[in-house]
Order: C-alpha cells, then structure tokens, then sequence
C-alpha cells in the first residue's frame, strides 16, 4: 500500500502520525509510524514504513452489514448514498419478528428487538406509519365508549388492535409510542454513519386536530439530540455533516402549500409524495417529484416512485379503489422506479450532475381487488409476494452494474439508487441479500474502472466511476487538517 502526502517545508512525521486501516468488514486496525525515515517528507522521495503492520484477518464470506457506513468518504453528498431500508418497519404484515420468520409482535420488546434486526442487517432507513392511541371506558353496556387520546403510537397490524373512534382509527392504549419507537431507531445510530426515518400518518386514522401528528412528531424529535435539525440540511449536505444523526421525513398527506399549520422549529424535513396516488399524477409523470420542506438553501425535492397499494401481482389493468386511489399494475409500479434509476444513471455519469434530488423507491406494500359492491375493497394480503417479486426485481438491475459493462448483456455502470424502503427486509433469501447488495453500491460506485487512468486528471471529479465527488471545503473524510480533498481515488 502506497500513501501519498503533499510535504510543506519542516514536515516532520513523528509518533502522532498514524495509519489506520479499515477492512470491508469495518475493522478498524492503527498503528503509529513512528518517525519513519529520516524524520522529514521529502519531495520525491520514497520514505518507507520501518515498522509492523498489524496483521488483519482473512476476508469473511459476508460482510458484516451493521458498520457499513464507515467506509464511506465524509465528502459525499447525501444525495449519492443508496441506502436500503425497511416499508412499514414495525407492521406484522410487513416485516418479521426479531429471529428472522416469525411473525412480529406487538409488545414493545418485541418492536425494539425486530427494529434492532433490521439495523443489523444493513438497513438505515425505516418507515413509521404513525397513528393516535386511545384508551376507552364505558360506564355499564348500556353505555357507549368514551375514547382518551393518549398519545402518538405506530400503525402495526393485526387484529383487534384498533378502536373505531369517531372520525377513525385510533390504536390501542397499551401499543408502542412513536416516541419509543424513535428513541430506538436513533439509539442505533453510531458516530460514523446516519440513518434516516420515514413517518406518514395510517389511512382512515382518527384525527385529534387537523394534521396535530404533524406536531407530535416534531415534539418528540425536538426532544431527541440525536434527529438533525433539517434546516441545516441542503443540496449540499454531505454525509460528514450529519455522522451520528438522524434524518427524519414526514411524508405529509397533501400539498404542503395547502397545510396552514406545518409545525414552525420543526426538525423534521416535510415533503409531499402522495401515498393514496392520484391516477393521472402517476400514470402521466415519470416519478412523483415532491419539494422537501423545512430544509436549508439550495432546496431538496424528492424522486418518489412510492405506491403502498398495487392491483394485483397478475393484472394488466390498474385499479381505482374506494379510498386508497389508484392502485397501479407491477409493471407501472417497476417502471416509476426504473424511471429514477435511469435519471440516476445519466445524472451521475456528468461531470457537473446535479445533487439536489433525493430519490425514494417505494417497493413495499401489498394489492387490493374489489370485494363484490363497488365500494368495497379486499386486501390479497400478499405483502410477502410482493417483497418476493420487488426486492429481487430492484437486485437485479444492481446485479447488471459493472465497473466495465457490457451494454450487449444489458449492463450499466455503478451509481446511486437512493433510499429504497421493501417488506421483510430480514427475510434470508428475498430480503438481506437485497439490502447487502444496495449498501456495496457506496463502495462500488467509487471504484476506478480504469486504474491507469490519472486520478489528478480534473476530468475525473465528480464522475461515477473514476474519482469521489468533492463537495467544496470538505475534506476527505482523513483525520486531517480539514483540508480539500485531492485526487482520494476509487482504486481497485
């Protein structure tokens, strides 16, 4: 290993000068170079390292996915990271238990240990669809219920854990808070990577006040030191500004110019991707583009392709719900999605791309069919075909990158895909190897595909195959003096 350092006049390199290696397994190896040569970098000169290294482990057949993050360069926009993620984290229906195959509880152990899971096996983003809690009483039978909001839980699944309130659904009193469920999530979170939390409000939910969740959760974010302050995030964020952090997102349930009450001092970022789909916004647009709210200057807008309902798997014909909207076919759902990962291709392949889009693919969900009445519509609760037809479906456009692609056996280069959220992440053949694959990409991407090429060469910068993207005035991600970075290379 060769490391390349620009000397100034009196470099001296003694004992504080460190090499520190980490491994793809994240493996962190120091060792101090202890005035090597003559005590000074000189120009030109070869100045060889007299001591041992330690010696590292042979590579392990997997890697180890819960420190995935350390690897990446702390100049990289935020905009660039794929980061895989988990639809409807704390949901039955959606997810597994802890171990893997069982299915997810409801007690809060069990939610604090399924989320916990889900971190270890790659994934850094979560979605939390949030929903009241009640508790109940009645004098006698002959009386009816008197329902108590108690607080912000989690839309979970199952049956017989909601109350119908008046104006909606309200969850049981004795179900996890959000508040819990965040601390959780933000409790995982190390020094060296970030991680992102998605929140939307469940379908046909009691309302306490109109969009008071909004609120809610802004409370108990402003409460959390570990939840970013979103308006210090910009287009030109880059992952060293948000180490140790959390971002979290509110999927808002209208156009944020039609809310009156967005919370003020919120922490959170707000957007607008539709969840219940208009039908001529997604069969006529690309991917729905929803402006980011509450964050710094240059704005962010959001690449979305989410649709939690579908028609089903088989169908070639979209559907029209009660009250859910537009359920698209598989195909329309793939080809939203293929959509940002074709913008995302030529983006990345300019020198001067752009870095103000977030991309989300919304690959969980299930499908609905009508029931018999018109109005009337049937979950096929086919969560699980769904993460078995749209987990492998997203790997395999990952599996057709190549450092040298083969444009004939449809290859394409590396490049991001962004934050992609899908049922039973934990799942051992459809949802951990998908999630592996997603995160390599942040290596991948940075990987030169032509190691004779000069990585000085100014053409380089910013390319998606050659040369990091630098963000002016951050260095790259050595424990230096903050410098730019020069020429940190994707070498093989």
């Amino acid at each position: 290993m060769n490391a390349f350092v620009i000397p100034y006049e009196g470099l001296a390199v003694n004992d504080n000068w460190k090499l520190e290696v980490t491994t793809a397994e994240g493996a962190v190896y120091t060792t101090s170079l202890n005035g090597t040569g003559d005590g000074k970098l000189m120009p030109g000169k070869i100045h060889r390292f007299l001591g041992q290294l330690p010696s590292l482990p042979a590579p392990t057949n997997e890697w180890d996915p819960s420190n995935w993050m350390v690897n990446i360069p702390r100049n990289v926009y935020l905009s660039e990271i794929s980061i895989p993620g988990s639809w409807n984290s704390l949901n039955k229906d959606f997810q597994y238990a802890a171990d893997g195959s069982s299915t997810l509880g409801f007690s809060e152990a069990e939610q604090i240990a399924a989320i916990k899971a889900q971190y270890k096996a790659g994934a850094r983003a979560f979605h939390i669809d949030t929903r009241w809690k009640a508790s109940r009483k009645r004098e006698s039978i002959f009386h009816s219920w008197e329902y108590t909001i108690t607080g912000l839980s989690v839309a979970n699944g199952g049956d017989g854990r909601t109350y119908d309130m008046s104006g909606g659904k309200v969850m049981q009193d004795d179900n996890v808070t959000f508040e819990t469920v965040l601390n959780t999530i933000t409790s995982q979170v190390q020094p060296d990577e970030y991680m992102m939390v998605f929140c939307t409000f469940a379908q046909d939910s009691h309302e306490e006040t109109k969009n008071g969740w909004l609120q809610a959760i802004s409370d108990v974010c402003a409460s959390n030191s570990k939840v970013v302050d979103g308006r210090t995030i910009s287009a030109n964020s880059v992952v060293g500004d948000v180490l140790g952090k959390v971002i979290v997102i509110v999927n808002c349930p209208e156009d944020l110019n039609d809310i009156k009450n967005l919370p003020q001092g919120s922490k959170c970022l707000f957007t607008y991707t539709p969840i219940t789909l208009d039908k001529t916004r997604y069969k006529d647009l690309p991917y729905a583009t929803g402006t980011i709210k509450n964050c710094g200057d240059p704005a962010l807008t959001m690449y979305s392709s989410q649709a939690q309902t579908m028609a089903r798997l088989n169908s070639n014909d979209g559907y029209d719900s009660y009250n859910r909207g537009y359920c698209p076919t598989l195909l329309e759902r793939q080809t939203k999605s293929e959509n940002i990962l074709n913008y995302s291709l030529q983006n990345y392949g300019k020198t001067d791309y752009e870095h103000a889009h977030w991309m989300y693919h919304g690959l969980g969900g299930y499908s609905l069919h009508r029931k018999g009445l018109l109005w009337e519509d049937e979950s096929d609760e086919n969560q699980k075909a769904v993460a078995q037809t749209l987990n492998p479906w997203i790997d395999g456009k990952i599996k057709k990158m190549s450092a040298h692609p083969d444009a004939s056996q449809g290859q394409t280069r590396y490049f991001p895909v962004g934050m992609v959220l899908m049922n039973y992440v934990t799942d051992a053949v459809y949802g951990k190897p998908v999630l592996l694959d997603i995160l390599s990409i942040n290596n991948k991407f940075r990987k030169a595909y032509d190691p004779n090429k000069d990585p000085l060469d100014p053409s380089n910068n910013g390319s998606s195959s050659d040369v990091n993207s630098a963000a002016p005035g951050y260095n790259s991600g050595m424990k230096d003096s903050g410098t730019d970075a020069i020429g940190w290379t994707r070498s093989h």
